[in-house]
């Protein structure tokens, strides 16, 4: 079954490891390998496609965590005045 724990766990893994991608291919980019045309259309399609990757996920997460802050802030509410 998925919970919102599994959710959130595999989120934050996606984007931990997405953002290390990215550093890595940032690094490469600016290390001197990049005159080989095809690394370069390699990477510029890889930085395409993870950046907008890292921003939904991140905002996934932040949404699903919000959600669980929300739950929780209301289900323990005191009952009554005071």
């Amino acid at each position: 079954m998925i919970t919102r724990r599994r959710v959130t766990v595999g989120l934050t893994a996606l984007l931990l490891l997405d953002t290390l991608f990215l550093a890595w291919v940032v690094w490469q980019l600016n290390s001197g390998t990049e005159s080989d045309a095809s690394w370069r259309g390699v990477a510029n399609l890889v930085a395409f496609l993870g950046f907008p990757l890292l921003v939904v996920s991140s905002a996934v997460l932040l949404e699903v965590e919000g959600w669980r802050a929300f739950r929780a802030r209301r289900r323990f509410r005191p009952r009554g005045g005071g």
